[in-house]
Parts: structure tokens; sequence; C-alpha cells
């Protein structure tokens, strides 16, 4: 393939035969992923602007030996855990974080908003209740966008210091049937990983850490090319990465 594109001098030379092995292993090609992947999203930013966050475990082919050791079972295989946040109308993905399979996923939910709102204008964000605290609730009333998150049976409205936690625990009990109605929104997120492991499979071929990492970006920068392509004869979507900046440019930070 690689030697048919450079006789097209669209590449001015051809890649090794483990160019991409060799790629995938360097742990600086981590934050260029994870920006392509933005960047793939980004022509979808004219027609998105209400998402929803979850993760969801992709396989290793490595094996857990503390596993083995602590529970005396059989080898069992290691896991990534991908965090994205995806638009609940188009189900791209506007940014993803991978992690090891027993990461915390409230841990993620603010650089996942701040990664999609690089490229879109975030209305409305829907995650279940392992994204439930008042961190989450205060930067959705300070970026300005709605926060749907349920409330577990134990919490209450006390506010320590958190308007914004108060104000949606009094709208969840208030306003339940509403609330849920747009809370069904998330569901969409559970398509889209359903796609993505039907489409590009649920395990990960790379042997150590790193590559494993960049190639589960790679999955997602795949999945999201496909539905470009589909939003482009679905919904008529303009594809011009030009209007984004160039790989890099993109600000690192996001003042809400």
């Amino acid at each position: 393939m690689f030697k048919r594109i450079a006789e097209q001098n669209k590449i001015s030379r051809t890649p090794g035969i483990n160019g991409v092995s060799t790629f995938l292993n360097r742990k600086e090609a981590t934050p260029i992923l994870r920006e392509l992947l933005r960047l793939s999203a980004a022509p979808m930013a004219s027609i998105e602007e209400n998402f929803a966050v979850d993760s969801s475990g992709f396989r290793t082919t490595t094996y857990s030996e503390w596993c083995r050791e602590k529970h005396r079972t059989g080898k069992k295989n290691d896991w990534l855990k991908a965090h994205i946040i995806t638009g609940v109308n188009t189900n791209i993905v506007a940014d993803m974080v991978a992690t090891d399979g027993n990461s915390a996923d409230i841990k993620e939910f603010n650089q996942l908003v701040e990664g999609a709102m690089k490229n879109f204008d975030v209305k409305r964000v829907t995650a279940d209740k392992a994204y439930l605290s008042r961190k989450n609730y205060d930067l959705g009333k300070d970026c300005g966008f709605e926060l749907l998150i349920p409330f577990k049976s134990n919490a209450t409205g006390k506010q320590r210091g958190s308007k914004a936690w108060f104000d949606a625990f009094y709208y969840f009990k208030t306003n339940e049937e509403e609330f849920m109605k747009k809370y069904h929104e998330r569901s969409n997120v559970e398509s889209t990983f359903g796609a993505i492991k039907k489409k590009l499979g649920d395990s990960l071929k790379s042997k150590n850490h790193t590559a494993q990492i960049n190639e589960l970006y790679c999955k997602f920068i795949a999945y999201n090319i496909t539905m470009l392509i589909r939003a482009r004869y679905l919904h008529d979507v303009e594809i011009d990465f030009n209007k984004f900046g160039e790989i890099g440019a993109v600000k690192t930070e996001v003042a809400c």
C-alpha cells in the first residue's frame, strides 16, 4: 500500500515494513494521536452540541500476573479503558482518554469536557452516577452547559460550597420525569462503544503498554472517519480540516 502511495507522489518516501510498529511504540505519538482524534471530530461541530460521557474496556493480548498470584486464578487478559465524550446526535467521539482498566471514571470527566469544548459549542452533557460530584456540577455551571447526572439514593441537597449542586438536586427531585427524558440521551454513548467494537473489534494486538494506548487512539480515529463519511452523505456536513488549524496549534486550555 505504501509503495503505491509513494508512486502517486503523495508521500516523499516509502516507510519501512516496521514503520507503523515503530510509531506506535513512541510515547511522544500519544498526544499527537489524541489531537488527531479531536480534529477528526471537529467537522461535526455544525450539527452537534449535546454529549454523553462514559467508559468501556478493551482487551489486550497481555495477561495479569498479579491476579493469578493474589487470587489463585487462571491467567486473565489485562484491559485498557477508553473514557470518551461522544455526540448524542452523530455518535462522533469528540475526545478520548486511555487509562489502565482499573482507573476511576470520575477523574477523567474534566479533561474530556474541556477536550470537547476545543471544537464544539457544548450545550448539554449527560453521565451516569459514577461521575456524580459537586466539582463536576460546578464545572458545568462555570462552563455554561447543562449537566445531567442522576443523584444517588443517599445524596442530599447540601451545598457545601456548591450552588450548582443544590440547583441540580432540586431540579432532579422536583422534575424527575423531565430530567430522565433528557438523561436518556446518555444511552447513545453505549451505541458508540457498540459500533466501535463491532466495526473494529474489542481487542488490541500491540504487546507493550505505550503501543496499546496508541493503537486504541488509532481505533477511535478510524471510527470517527467512518462517521464523517456517513455524515457527509446523510447531513451534508462539510469536511474541511483547514478550518480547524494545524496539528499542534490547538489551545491546551479552555477558559470557562
